[in-house]
């Protein structure tokens, strides 16, 4: 049968900013067909059972990366979904 996905892309806080405000993330072009590719594997793999092994392609970092998750900072650990 045929079905809807609702994606939410969730916001992130400055950590530097003494009031900061909730900024939308930005992904590049080629992240938004790697996400797509992993939502159709997962919904494979946990509706219908298929095996497609381990296998994803990786992700598209552009700039750099500050560091490891930070939860206080994070809408969706606040919303507890992260």
């Amino acid at each position: 049968g045929h079905g809807t996905i609702k994606l939410r892309c969730f916001k992130q806080e400055c950590r530097e900013c003494f009031l900061p405000v909730w900024e939308d993330p930005n992904f590049p072009v080629e992240n938004i067909d790697v996400l797509v590719e992993r939502l159709v594997k997962n919904i494979r793999v946990k509706c219908y059972r298929d095996d497609l092994g381990e296998a994803n392609r990786p992700s598209v970092f552009e700039g750099r990366l500050n560091g490891p998750h930070e939860s206080a900072h994070c809408e969706a650990c606040q919303l507890g979904i992260c």
